[in-house]
């Protein structure tokens, strides 16, 4: 119900009718029953709030609107950080290409196919440190053959190279042998993108040539699959 007050001064007067009034109604029972509806519109939004706020309290474990105030602030607080926590793990296209990049060549440097869906980080992680654990033993062999030719004992001397000579090393062998493969590979890739400034009577020597490196990555990686 909204009147100004010149058109209340007409409704009391009787000089004119409000467009809800019932029929044969009177000027007192049409403005108590538009207070009526007034009390029970506040009514019902008084209660919509107070419902709101059991709500939050109930929701947040708190008993009282300050304290739901404090909840609400530490939870904008909370998510502001984990937004600034998140924004150190973007990145732009550049430098996402870029990581890309270094995935692949870190894969095929440890011996898996660089699009290999089977690769998980932890298979990196494990070559890693298979290679950190070999390199270690290799130090100490080199350690012990070191002390053994300085004190001078040539018995010694020979059962320490015999130690290093025969310690197995599956995971230096294998990063080594794809390494190996890689030359290869692109020593056949050279071989052929220089082949036109060979005569043309040296053609088959070239592609020979090329075809002896790619054989040679061939089978360096198979005895890295082979284990």
């Amino acid at each position: 119900m909204s009147f100004t007050e010149h058109e209340m001064h007409g409704l009391i007067a009787g000089k004119c009718v409000a467009g809800d009034m019932k029929v044969n109604e009177e000027l007192p029972a049409y403005l108590v029953r538009k207070m009526q509806e007034l009390e029970s519109e506040r009514d019902m939004y008084r209660n919509a709030e107070m419902s709101w706020e059991k709500a939050m309290m109930s929701a947040i474990g708190e008993d009282g609107t300050g304290s739901v105030t404090k909840a609400i602030s530490d939870l904008k607080a909370e998510r502001g950080a984990l937004a600034a926590k998140l924004s150190r793990y973007s990145m732009s296209a550049g430098e996402a290409d870029q990581r890309f990049c270094e995935s692949r060549a870190v894969r095929v440097a440890l011996g898996f196919g660089a699009d290999a869906e089977d690769v998980a980080p932890v298979d990196l992680t494990d070559k890693i440190n298979a290679l950190a654990a070999e390199n270690k033993v290799l130090d100490s062999a080199i350690g012990a053959i070191a002390d053994a030719y300085e004190t001078g004992l040539k018995d010694l001397l020979a059962q320490e190279i015999d130690t290093a000579v025969t310690t197995t090393t599956p995971a230096t062998d294998a990063y080594a042998n794809q390494l190996r493969a890689e030359g290869a590979a692109s020593v056949g890739t050279l071989i052929r993108a220089c082949a036109h400034e060979f005569p043309d009577s040296a053609e088959d020597i070239v592609e020979e040539c090329a075809m002896i490196a790619d054989n040679r990555a061939i089978n360096l990686r198979k005895e890295n699959a082979n284990g």
